[in-house]
């Protein structure tokens, strides 16, 4: 079986941020699919590389977080230009597998299915367009209405649409009433990401809290900052990290800096190795979004990689990833508009270590039983293939059911 595999941000563990495409496409590669990865890299001209068994095409488009609306805009529009004269050179493949955000992906796939009879499923790691106008980026009612038929066109072409979260499946129901909706979530590599052994610092115990991934306008990060200064005013032995790159980080160190944040400490950007590295010395971890309900549906790597790492988890949404760590004891939801409810909530693991520990032996458990790499991927070779795993990788599909 061979497919293509549309990816605009593609990215391997040697250099950082989200790689549930990486876990995807080598997982299928590895049991003898052929998977050809399109995707696009700041480089000038096409390169065509084979990593971990996939071949990757990768298409001059440039791109950074620090670009505003227009010209990523104009990144994702180039993109599906490039992919769509890629795709004219290459042997027809059996199936398309195409991911968003940006949801524009979607338009490379419904043109291969348009010309060349390919069928497509389409992948939905963020509610596009519903959170961009959430945020205010589209606010006149002819774009709305514009990129939400779009979003449904997108959706009505493919065969089958994979959603990341309960709440993303359920807008895809409203969206596309009657479409095959399978819900496959970010993943915890066990085997990567291990506990270590709690080891307090120093002679007075501090205990780290650590962010990592991208700092843009829908982490506001803003809210990390007062539950810091809110802990500082507490007298509580708390230091946070910050590590990761985009739009917001400037701004957010000079704000540390005015509000005289000295248990605030930024990083930098980590790779794959470098946040493993973060989590060894790290009590808690902090998930942090922008406080609208459309990102109460995402599903951040950074939760799945604290929890195979066996570290309580801090979200400032509610939404599936807080009831989670609720049902499990493995952290909590810290209202992000009152600082002081993360204080006091905080204290008890404070006070009393073994509290801790226990949240921590829990995030484990949440990650192996429910999130694990080796269950997701071979759910997801099924998927594709329509063939079973061996009987010690396959376990009933609990995840996928149709409308």
């Amino acid at each position: 079986m061979r497919i293509f595999y549309i990816h605009q941000y593609f990215k391997t563990p040697e250099e950082g941020g989200a790689i549930r495409s990486w876990y995807l496409s080598t997982a299928l590669a590895a049991r003898g699919v052929q998977v050809e990865m399109i995707t696009a890299h700041n480089k000038r001209g096409y390169l065509k590389k084979e990593i971990d068994g996939v071949t990757v095409h990768y298409l001059p488009v440039a791109y950074h977080n620090y670009y505003g609306f227009i010209r990523r805009i104009i990144a994702f529009l180039l993109f599906v230009v490039k992919t769509i004269k890629l795709m004219r050179r290459l042997d027809r493949p059996d199936l398309c597998y195409a991911t968003s955000t940006p949801l524009t992906v979607g338009l490379a796939a419904r043109w291969l299915k348009r010309l060349r009879g390919v069928p497509y499923y389409f992948e939905v790691r963020d509610l596009w367009p519903q959170a961009p106008i959430e945020m205010g980026y589209f606010r006149d009612p002819v774009s709305k209405t514009f990129l939400k038929k779009m979003e449904k066109w997108i959706y009505e072409g493919a065969e089958k649409i994979i959603a990341l979260s309960p709440g993303m499946k359920k807008h895809i129901r409203k969206t596309s009433p009657g479409k095959p909706v399978l819900l496959i979530p970010n993943m915890s590599d066990t085997e990567y990401f291990a506990p270590e052994e709690y080891q307090p610092a120093g002679e007075v115990q501090t205990f780290n809290v650590s962010y990592f991934g991208a700092v843009g306008a829908v982490n506001h990060l803003e809210f990390l900052l007062e539950t810091a200064k809110a802990s500082l005013e507490a007298d509580l032995p708390l230091h946070f990290n910050v590590a990761g790159t985009g739009s917001r980080l400037k701004q957010l160190k000079r704000k540390a800096k005015i509000m005289g944040l000295v248990n605030v400490t930024f990083t930098g950007m980590l790779d794959r190795a470098g946040v493993r590295e973060l989590l060894e010395y790290s009590d808690i971890v902090y998930i942090s979004f922008k406080n609208i309900p459309v990102l109460e549906t995402n599903s951040p790597n950074k939760f799945f990689d604290a929890l195979a790492a066996g570290k309580m988890c801090i979200v400032n949404t509610r939404g599936w990833i807080a009831d989670h760590l609720d049902e499990y004891q493995a952290g909590f939801f810290a209202d992000p508009l009152d600082p002081g409810d993360f204080v006091e909530k905080i204290r008890p693991f404070i006070r009393d270590v073994s509290l801790l520990e226990k949240y921590q032996l829990n995030a484990r458990l949440l990650a192996v039983e429910k999130f694990s790499r080796e269950y997701l991927t071979g759910i997801f070779y099924e998927m594709i293939t329509g063939q079973k795993q061996p009987a010690e990788i396959s376990r009933e599909l609990v995840y996928i059911s149709n409308p």
